[in-house]
């Protein structure tokens, strides 16, 4: 696996922004990301037929709490590597494509209280490819 960053800004930026930029650029939070896309994919995997309510309300709030840490992945890394270079890495274009859609679903489904079968599945499914970005 290749774990590195693969933007770089420019150098004149505040020392907020470039404080954002080594964290999101750092191995570590790039391992942190990976291994919540991990238990993500783990916790997707988790159903079977007749399945309790509660443990599909308790598997509801963990995609919750991954949708809002991929959600802050795309928030400071828009705020750290700008527009121009967030989007010039198609690894984070694909990954914003999937954050804007979870939200949208999710915000959907829970204010019209449905389920979108398959359509669930696939976001949920595309939300596990963001695994492959990191293998070469």
């Amino acid at each position: 696996m290749n774990i590195q960053p693969r933007v770089v800004i420019d150098e004149n930026i505040s020392a907020y922004r470039a404080f954002i930029y080594k964290i999101v650029t750092s191995k570590p939070f790039e391992v942190f990301i990976l291994t919540c896309i991990g238990l993500n994919s783990i916790a997707l995997a988790v159903t079977w037929y007749s399945q309790p309510v509660f443990v599909d309300d308790i598997l509801d709030y963990i995609n919750y709490s991954f949708a809002i840490i991929f959600t802050l992945e795309c928030i400071l890394k828009l705020f750290a590597l700008g527009l121009r270079a967030y989007f010039r890495d198609s690894g984070n274009a694909f990954d914003f494509g999937i954050v804007v859609t979870s939200i949208v679903s999710t915000s959907v489904s829970l204010m019209i209280k449905a389920d979108f079968g398959a359509s669930t599945t696939f976001i949920r499914a595309m939300r596990m490819s963001r695994v492959f970005k990191y293998i070469k």
